[in-house]
């Protein structure tokens, strides 16, 4: 964490083509023809995870039933195989530049989250190499990085769902490495992201560290419609007077 007590929060609204790699994904996994729609999208990989948390559930509850347990490692496959995927093209098209941090913002961003390039970054994105962009910064990519398929979680997935004895919590470490670094920002700058309702870690990284804590006495929201992400700051009772929106 920077000693600045800078904080970047990055969503998938500052980059460019953000949605593309998942769509090639899921075209992959499924097969089909599915058309860009970043709900579709989010339906495939939350069906995923849903289906898998309520076959783990079954099983808890009757560990002696060898149909669900049987449909419970299929879930477990599934998953595993659509991360494999995921991160194939999600590394595909950050190394090719495909994806990369919208440029004609890029300056403002700097200008806005330090003065002197000391700054920390969370993002709720998989990939972390876009980042060098903006200069020199410590990014925690909080849903996990591409470069790890065991560290992904998707919509609706909390850091328990992933979590194998005797393993490294993975996705534990990424939240508290988050809530830690959120929690001791002093001005906060949130670029791109739409809390989006499906993401179940987020939500409790933001409600969870404000209820304990400060907010920051600085706030900059940049984004296309920054009051939209305003409305729901306000809904984890951030304090109006700290907040500064900024149209991109």
């Amino acid at each position: 964490m920077s000693s600045t007590g800078r904080v970047l929060f990055v969503g998938s609204g500052a980059f460019e083509n953000a949605w593309a790699p998942v769509l090639e994904a899921v075209r992959n996994f499924t097969a089909k023809p599915v058309k860009f729609d970043p709900s579709n999208l989010n339906l495939v990989m939350s069906r995923l995870v849903f289906e898998h948390q309520a076959l783990a559930l079954i099983c808890s509850a009757r560990p002696d039933a060898p149909r669900a347990k049987e449909s419970f490692i299929k879930s477990e496959n599934n998953l595993n195989r659509f991360h494999r995927i995921l991160c194939t093209s999600l590394n595909e098209f950050s190394l090719s530049g495909k994806t990369r941090l919208n440029p004609s913002q890029i300056h403002l961003i700097r200008n806005l989250a330090s003065n002197d390039g000391s700054f920390s970054v969370l993002t709720t994105n998989w990939t972390t190499k876009e980042f060098a962009a903006l200069g020199d910064c410590d990014v925690l990519p909080i849903h996990g990085d591409s470069s790890n398929p065991d560290s992904i979680y998707l919509p609706l997935m909390k850091s328990q769902d992933r979590h194998v004895e005797d393993r490294p919590n993975t996705h534990g470490n990424q939240y508290l490495g988050a809530y830690r670094r959120l929690g001791e920002a002093k001005e906060l700058v949130i670029w791109g992201l739409g809390f989006n309702p499906l993401d179940a870690e987020l939500t409790l990284l933001f409600t969870e560290t404000f209820n304990h804590r400060d907010w920051p006495s600085s706030i900059k929201v940049v984004d296309k419609d920054p009051e939209k992400v305003i409305e729901k700051l306000l809904l984890f009772d951030a304090p109006i007077d700290s907040i500064e929106a900024i149209t991109v």
